[in-house]
């Protein structure tokens, strides 16, 4: 995303139709079963944060650089139940110690990243042994993911725990 207040003004408005439509049953699965500490990596304005509020025992860390989908994303985690703290962070430079979270989810978040490897680098560092990196996303990352040595197993997951 851009540092650009109208984007980030713009982004749920326009989204308001997909999210409530096409979006929502990849969002529930994204979360399904989820528990302990959940980092909800390039959380943009916080469209996850309701899906988060379905869980039993979550607290989750949301991650995001944009400074004007981030206030909005604040806003969010105020108004949601769930235990939700909204940090200013990059992906390829993550703001936490080695094995902080038991999941990352990541939505829509790994096709505005300029560097999904150091990315990748930084989901396997945060993440807990036997944690699991879940991430729905557009086409625009088919071709790397395709191309890429495969990411999974992460640690030690036999298949991939991503919606797509």
């Amino acid at each position: 995303m851009s540092d650009n207040p109208l984007v980030a003004g713009l982004y749920d408005p326009v989204m308001a139709i997909p999210e409530r439509t096409v979006l929502r049953p990849h969002r529930e699965a994204l979360v399904a079963d989820l528990d302990g500490d959940v980092l909800d990596l390039g959380a943009g304005t916080g469209a996850m944060f309701p899906y988060f509020e379905s869980l039993d025992s979550v607290c989750v860390e949301a991650v995001e650089p944009d400074p004007g989908m981030r206030r909005q994303a604040v806003e969010q985690a105020e108004e949601s139940s769930a235990d939700i703290t909204v940090v200013a962070g990059d992906a390829q430079d993550l703001p936490y110690d080695d094995g902080t979270f038991d999941a990352v989810v990541a939505s829509f978040a790994l096709c505005t990243i300029p560097d999904h490897e150091r990315a990748l680098d930084e989901v396997t560092r945060v993440l807990r042994d036997g944690g699991e990196f879940r991430f729905l996303n557009t086409s625009a990352v088919t071709e790397w993911a395709a191309e890429s040595t495969t990411c999974w197993p992460l640690h030690g997951t036999p298949s991939p725990a991503a919606v797509t």
